[in-house]
């Protein structure tokens, strides 16, 4: 039987956040540190609408310039040999050139993956995965995601990344177990 591991990118695996705030400081002057940021609701924090938040992202090419986290490729090299299929599954459906462009970011930092799915901000990932019937582990930073994974029945087990823009959210679905780096994941036997 084939194993799946689910990995969402942007603050799981890759540091999405310091980028995203320097460019947005740039553009609007507002410069709020990410560790204030204690919604997913930015466009209120900046008071900034969506738009115009994507073509910040845009221009700063945001998509390119993320760092991954140190242990992200070790994580998913060490899934890779326990011999699970990695499923990457991001809301980068902003961009027209998401898909090319990530691809081009994970090939560039080489990492290991067997799909990448891209859905658009909001969606309900678990409507994108219904071509897989089961997955073992899925770890995201966006606690409806998480709340998603652990309801579906789809998921063994569901990790939701510690962020201060989910602090507050208390996880109301048990299965959910709250990680606050990848290093607690790599000490989790699976």
């Amino acid at each position: 039987m084939t194993k799946y591991a689910l990995f969402d990118l942007d603050d799981t695996l890759l540091d999405f956040k310091n980028p995203m705030m320097e460019a947005i400081h740039e553009e609007t002057g507002k410069n709020i540190h990410w560790s204030k940021w204690t919604s997913y609701n930015l466009l209120e924090t900046y008071d900034i609408s969506m738009e115009t938040l994507f073509e910040i992202l845009t221009k700063h090419e945001c998509l390119l310039t993320a760092l991954p986290f140190p242990l992200s490729k070790h994580i998913l090299d060490k899934v890779r040999k326990l011999g699970y299929t990695i499923c990457l599954v991001t809301a980068r459906g902003w961009s027209p050139e998401s898909r090319e462009l990530t691809e081009e970011w994970l090939k560039h930092y080489d990492f290991p993956y067997d799909e990448l799915i891209v859905t658009q901000v909001g969606d309900n990932k678990v409507d994108s995965l219904k071509h897989i019937e089961y997955f073992d582990f899925a770890i995201d930073d966006n606690h409806e995601n998480c709340e998603h994974f652990a309801t579906s029945g789809k998921f063994k087990d569901t990790f939701m990344m510690s962020t201060p823009w989910n602090m507050k959210e208390c996880l109301k679905t048990s299965g959910i177990k709250r990680i606050y780096s990848l290093n607690d994941f790599d000490k989790m036997k699976f």
